[in-house]
């Protein structure tokens, strides 16, 4: 059903631009009366379709001609596809306040100042323990909740509507690593007068019970320390404060010291103990090059890379090119990362593989052991919130298709009617009023992918010509044509890379000269317009190759008037 034509100061207008439909790149957008705030700014994940990008971010279009309405950016987490864009985005978005608890804003302090050289961003402190503050039209009240990194936060946000909550990625852990569990009793106060609508993380929704507590994760990094003699590298993302606190006690425990490998894991670790949240003495840790002089029993390292990105310090160590470690037989090697990301898990099995090959006892997310605990809630924990909130309406957020059918099916269970649960796509908005909700118009989202220093300069057919770069290889064609006759003058050469051994396969080269010779013969009477010869030259050539070889590769024809 479609808005009704009311006046837009009446409509709470909700437009997720990333977060749903898809498990990252969360961008969730709030519109009243023209004022617009933004929960969360992170990245996606490339998968194997997308050679040679790095990340992707949120498509901000619905919002280039808004800037001068946006009151504030505010972060649920320290987690990369919840604030990961952020050096990519605000630059474009202008001076717009950015809002964290303190760990993910000194994480996005330290983003800026690297990838978008921005030294003087508007970046406020939100105080989990704190009240109330505002957003333009909106009153947030922050509440804690756990999830994989200290300082989660939900919020409940008053607005002219009526309540919302805005619960992203989070459990119920009563035991969590930092001995802050969810806060119910205080989001209990904060829901008495009813709410309007919850947006609710739903990736666990498939999954039955509740999610486990963190704690018993240090118990098996205690376990495997145990029998370790040698090498021990863990890896996780660089953001999961919580785990490498738990990697690192358990180190201490075992008489290592700690060597952490990676730039992202280095600065993480470095903010986090700048901030009070890591409390260790600063000489259990030893540089890369130091820990060469000292026994492989003494050290734990931990590194970055636990989702197998090409460069990072595993793929490297992997790859036998890490300049300060080389795997020994017998290492153990300890994989406590989210197995969940989508598009990670050719590059993660390939990681493990050669880890395997060189020797090394490798435990990762195929064979558990209690070495990871997911920071989602399954559908206890899902049920538990939504009952204790009971909003008029659902919306799941932070999951796939799957995921959101999967939750409306889970609060069924509730007794709440289908159409109180709006299952959403990139960019389908939807507007709340008092006492209803109604799907709106959907915009037009795509993938803004990065690559290297380009921001949203790889689109369908940058990635069609890498991909066939990639299957097939290139071939280059050099024909230099009399400039007044349009004759070939001199030897046709070609260039041929990843489709044919050009020096065992001299035969099958010449054939292809002759195509290109015959083609300019053929059309003798059109040798001049060189945009027709460069169209009948990759003709020809690509039919044959395909006939001959079954190959598609990317024909480049170059003509050269002497």
């Amino acid at each position: 059903m479609k808005f009704k034509q009311q006046p837009d100061k009446k409509i709470l207008k909700y437009i997720p631009l990333g977060g749903v439909g898809d498990v990252t790149r969360n961008m969730h957008v709030y519109e009243y009366g023209g004022e617009i705030m933004i929960i969360d700014c992170g990245i996606g994940f490339p998968d194997e379709t997308m050679p040679g990008v790095d990340i992707l971010i949120p498509d901000i279009s619905y919002l280039q001609n808004k800037k001068d309405r946006i009151r504030g950016i505010l972060i649920t987490h320290g987690h990369e596809d919840h604030f990961g864009a952020i050096p990519y985005v605000l630059p474009k978005l202008g001076k717009v306040p950015v809002y964290g608890a303190p760990l993910v804003k000194g994480f996005i302090k330290a983003g800026l100042e690297d990838r978008a050289n921005i030294k003087d961003a508007d970046l406020r402190t939100v105080d989990p323990d704190g009240g109330a503050f505002n957003i333009g039209p909106f009153e947030i009240s922050p509440f804690r909740m756990n999830h994989s990194i200290p300082d989660t936060l939900g919020f409940v946000i008053r607005t002219p509507v009526g309540l919302i909550v805005h619960a992203t990625d989070f459990k119920f852990d009563w035991t969590p690593v930092d001995k802050k569990p969810f806060e119910v009793a205080k989001l209990a106060r904060l829901i008495e007068q009813g709410i309007l609508a919850l947006f609710s993380d739903s990736l666990g929704s498939q999954t039955e019970g509740y999610t486990q507590t963190e704690r018993g994760i240090e118990d098996s990094f205690d376990r495997l320390l145990d029998g370790a003699k040698g090498q021990v590298l863990i890896t996780t993302i660089s953001s999961n404060i919580s785990r490498m606190e738990q990697a690192i006690r358990s180190s201490l425990r075992h008489n290592r010291k700690i060597v952490l490998l990676g730039r992202s894991v280095a600065e993480r670790v470095l903010i986090a103990e700048q901030l009070g949240y890591l409390k260790f003495p600063k000489n259990i840790f030893v540089k890369p090059r130091a820990a060469q002089g000292i026994p492989d029993k003494q050290l734990t390292y931990i590194v970055a890379g636990c989702y197998g990105q090409p460069g990072s310090g595993l793929w490297r160590i992997a790859d036998g090119a890490h300049r300060d470690v080389q795997i020994k037989e017998g290492a153990t090697v300890v994989f406590s990362g989210d197995p969940s990301p989508p598009g990670v898990k050719n590059n993660v099995d390939a990681v493990v593989s050669r880890l395997t090959q060189l020797g090394a006892d490798v435990h990762y997310y195929e064979i558990q052991e209690n070495l990871y605990v997911s920071g989602h809630g399954a559908q206890g924990d899902l049920l538990m919130l939504a009952a204790m909130v009971n909003p008029k309406y659902f919306i799941p957020i932070g999951g796939g298709p799957m995921q959101t059918r999967a939750y409306k099916k889970l609060v069924s269970r509730l007794g709440v009617e289908p159409q109180r649960v709006f299952e959403l796509e990139a960019g389908q908005s939807l507007g709340l009023g008092p006492d209803f909700a109604r799907l709106g118009k959907k915009i037009s989202v795509r993938n803004i992918m990065v690559d290297g220093y380009g921001i949203g300069d790889v689109g369908r057919t940058v990635l069609r010509d890498r991909r066939a770069l990639s299957e097939s290889g290139i071939l280059v064609v050099f024909v230099q044509l009399d400039s007044g006759t349009g004759k070939i003058a001199g030897k046709v050469e070609l260039i041929s890379r990843g489709l044919v051994f050009e020096k065992s396969s001299k035969g099958l080269l010449d054939k292809f000269k002759n195509i290109v010779v015959g083609v300019v013969e053929k059309h003798k009477g059109r040798r001049k317009d060189h945009a027709f010869i460069r169209e009948k030259i990759e003709e020809e050539l690509e039919q044959y190759i395909y006939d001959k070889l079954g190959r598609t590769p990317m024909i480049i024809p170059v003509l050269i008037e002497v």
